[in-house]
């Protein structure tokens, strides 16, 4: 029997403080309700659990990105839905002036409408906001650019190669008939991409269709028709018409000259800068002395609207893009077009007149085609995002499904662990007081 060292009580009190320790610890587990509270329980377990945390948060977020822009495109549905009511408001305006049995001041109280309506439209597409970002002007179309300050990008296919400059050697708009434009094209030889492409006109909105079928639309910033306000006419004592004048606001029409052919009933206005205006007035029934308004065609001057050498940056840049999923190129862009008069192509439609009801007629029925097609595209975008809403749920399930199995823990379990820690701790407890009562015992040999 040995009195300097008690061996039998350093061994229970070991055991003891192994059993404590392991006690500590499975109470952490089951009040924290977490298998692994410390990078030591379980490196690897803690390195996985929490990247999958915070994929978990970024899913979250990321529902509620995808949330709010189908909120976005459901806001600019419903006012294009407005601006739809309004078009078939005028078009069924222009059917009204279309009607013979009415004058030319009944057009003008209809027409009074008319303009009305298409000041509504525009302020409807300055005034369409989320979170105080407009919407509907154009904000977020894809963005472009040209070496030429009065040419922009105003968009393009999304399909379009962002990556190289497009080259035309020249863009430049002909002439008009019926306030329809024509368009002289040719993009440079050197540039593939645009290998047969072609080119169209209206309102100053010169569109390229490439042979795969896309399009870059180009604004002409300086572009504006020229405008006749009225012809005025005499006539002879047989109403023969034997001579005609033009009144115009438009300062580039200012020190034009005209000359009238008698024997084909037409007016020929030369304006200062080449441009050639006709207004073709065989049509004009008896004792009219005035045409306002009068439909004309004509030829634009050499060096009007004429763009050469002109190189195209397609930045594919400008639309909202929506963090849609957790990770760094997980977006979804959404163009949003401009769904300006000019752009729905009835910037300068007028029913005043038998002529310009004719002409609006024609032109609302394409406004109303814009909006449909604009709506359609952002509502097949919306669908597109409520299937990624549905995706990002089934994945947020699934991964915390995982992420519980690896960091919450089994109670169960560990309620097991528990007991059993908490009896040999008690047991642990019981020999160490035994162990440090045995050496006391040699006092029995000293008696």
């Amino acid at each position: 029997m040995r009195i300097n060292y008690n061996v039998s009580a350093m061994i229970a009190n070991n055991s003891l403080q192994r059993n404590d320790n392991n006690l500590a610890a499975s109470l952490e587990r089951l009040s924290s309700g977490l298998k692994i509270n410390h990078g030591k329980d379980n490196p690897a377990g803690l390195a996985m659990g929490k990247r999958m945390n915070a994929q978990l948060k970024g899913l979250s977020v990321a529902t509620q990105n995808a949330s709010n822009g189908i909120s976005i495109i459901e806001t600019a549905d419903g006012a294009m839905a407005e601006m739809q009511d309004i078009l078939q408001r005028v078009n069924e305006l222009c059917v009204k002036a279309n009607n013979g049995t009415l004058s030319d001041d009944d057009r003008k109280i209809i027409n009074d409408e008319v303009v009305e309506l298409k000041d509504e439209l525009t302020r409807i597409k300055n005034t369409t906001e989320f979170n105080s970002m407009p919407i509907l002007n154009g904000e977020f179309q894809y963005r472009g650019y040209t070496n030429n300050k009065e040419v922009k990008v105003s968009n393009y296919s999304a399909k379009m190669n962002t990556a190289e400059e497009y080259k035309v050697a020249s863009i430049k708009l002909t002439g008009w008939d019926d306030d329809k434009l024509s368009v002289s094209y040719s993009p440079d030889s050197t540039d593939t991409k645009l290998a047969n492409s072609k080119a169209s006109a209206d309102d100053g909105l010169v569109t390229i269709t490439t042979q795969e079928g896309y399009e870059i639309e180009l604004e002409l910033d300086k572009y504006e028709p020229y405008k006749i306000d009225s012809v005025e006419l005499t006539r002879d004592a047989d109403d023969n018409i034997t001579g005609a004048t033009f009144t115009s606001t438009d300062s580039r029409l200012q020190g034009a000259s005209e000359n009238y052919d008698s024997a084909n009933k037409k007016l020929t206005i030369t304006a200062a800068d080449g441009t050639i205006i006709n207004v073709d007035l065989s049509g004009v029934g008896e004792k009219i002395t005035s045409v306002k308004n009068p439909k004309t065609t004509g030829t634009f001057g050499t060096n009007v609207y004429n763009y050469t050498n002109m190189n195209i940056d397609l930045t594919g840049i400008g639309s909202m893009r929506l963090q849609v999923g957790a990770n760094e190129g997980q977006v979804l862009e959404i163009p949003i077009p401009d769904v300006s008069l000019r752009h729905m192509g009835i910037r300068d439609i007028d029913v005043s007149t038998k002529e310009g009801a004719q002409d609006a007629l024609e032109r609302i029925g394409g406004a109303i085609s814009y909006i449909s097609q604009v709506r359609s595209e952002l509502g097949a975008l919306q669908n597109r995002l409520e299937s990624n809403v549905d995706s990002l749920d089934i994945t947020y399930e699934n991964m915390t499904s995982s992420y519980s199995r690896i960091m919450d823990v089994d109670m169960a379990e560990e309620m097991s662990e528990y007991t059993k820690n908490q009896i040999l701790t008690q047991a642990g407890t019981s020999m160490l007081a035994q162990a440090n009562e045995r050496p006391s015992q040699v006092l029995q040999l000293l008696q």
